[in-house]
């Protein structure tokens, strides 16, 4: 059986994604696309995922208004949505599901992409503040990882010091 998920080893550079997944705009710069090992049934990622209003309690970038519709689905192992308009920014992704070697749960690969106001101007500046599409990816999926398995998201609001979760280092995704 062919599988449909991306290169999972994020050491390689990145691949054109396939043609045929609406929701993943082709442009090498817009494009980010990371993996994750989640300790949860493919199932259940999968369900949770599908229900896109939950995608603002682990997306960074979405508030609760925003709304999206599936535009290419196979069940339990990718979904692939497009933001509707009036959102601050058009983002559009998808999400592969595969089982894990040694039954250690699901591998979750997120491919983002999105563009911001004020179009080229908009990407530059929003790069040189550190907020590029592959660090974003790598975020949503640990805040998905974190809601997920423990029910929340880990946060440093309201503590008096300590820099925001989402800053943290980035060591090991898997």
């Amino acid at each position: 059986m062919e599988s449909n998920a991306p290169d999972l080893n994020p050491l390689e550079p990145k691949k054109t994604l396939r043609s045929d997944s609406p929701a993943v705009v082709e442009s090498e710069d817009a494009r980010s696309r990371r993996n994750i090992t989640i300790g949860k049934p493919v199932d259940q990622i999968y369900a949770f995922c599908r229900e896109l209003r939950n995608l603002p309690l682990v997306m960074k970038e979405l508030d609760e208004e925003w709304t999206a519709e599936i535009v290419r689905e196979i069940p339990n192992e990718e979904i692939s949505w497009r933001g509707l308009e009036g959102g601050r920014m058009a983002i559009q992704g998808t999400l592969w599901f595969e089982p894990a070697t040694a039954g250690r749960g699901t591998v979750v690969s997120l491919a983002l992409d999105y563009s911001l106001p004020g179009g080229k101007a908009g990407e530059m500046v929003s790069k040189l503040l550190g907020h590029s599409p592959d660090l974003l990816a790598q975020i949503n999926l640990r805040r998905l990882k974190a809601w997920l398995e423990t029910g929340e998201v880990p946060t440093t609001d309201g503590q008096p010091s300590g820099r925001s979760t989402d800053e943290a280092p980035m060591k090991n995704l898997h």
